[in-house]
């Protein structure tokens, strides 16, 4: 079996399980402790075979792999109320900016194939910054209870869904899966 095919399903069905905790979380079923566990350690342990195998790393790699871990730590630690929880917090937001700003946006771009000259290309990261401001103005108008916040939370989160159906749909046409 293909050790790269393994990672990538680790990731996703851990991911799965982020999201079915999510689904248990809202409606208040019993049972809750195993799915996130599962879920962070299949990430943690599909990222890290993921890196194991890759053949040439960058500095960009050894970044993302200390965000992707790190993250992973910090929601095994919060979740099971252990101390250092926000250590791992932090370490993943210190991880988060160094990606930013050594281009991991960019990067991943230019790692989909995607024509340079597209729209879709260009406007990538103005627009998913506009519509990620527009989903933390409204979470903070949310919370301080001032109007406008469901509505700039929903146009941002809607927003951010169409993009990115656009851009999924961007990369199988580039890379001849969409006629």
């Amino acid at each position: 079996m293909n050790l790269r095919f393994v990672s990538r399903f680790l990731i996703r069905i851990g991911i799965t399980f982020l999201i079915l905790t999510i689904l248990v979380n809202i409606m208040h079923w019993p049972y809750l402790l195993p799915f996130p566990l599962v879920g962070f350690g299949l990430i943690g342990v599909g990222y890290l075979l993921r890196f194991y195998l890759k053949h040439e790393k960058s500095a960009l790699d050894f970044i993302k792999l200390g965000l992707v871990e790190f993250w992973v730590l910090h929601g095994v630690f919060g979740y099971m109320d252990c101390p250092g929880y926000r250590f791992m917090f932090y370490s993943a937001i210190v991880f988060l900016v160094a990606w930013l700003i050594m281009g991991g946006p960019k990067s991943y771009l230019e790692s989909q194939n995607i024509e340079k000259d597209s729209f879709l290309y260009k406007w990538s990261i103005p627009v998913l910054v506009l519509l990620s401001l527009l989903v933390g103005i409204g979470a903070l108008f949310k919370i301080m209870h001032w109007p406008l916040g469901d509505t700039l939370t929903n146009i941002g989160m809607f927003g951010t869904a169409a993009w990115a159906l656009l851009f999924a749909f961007q990369i199988q046409k580039s890379k001849g899966k969409i006629g």
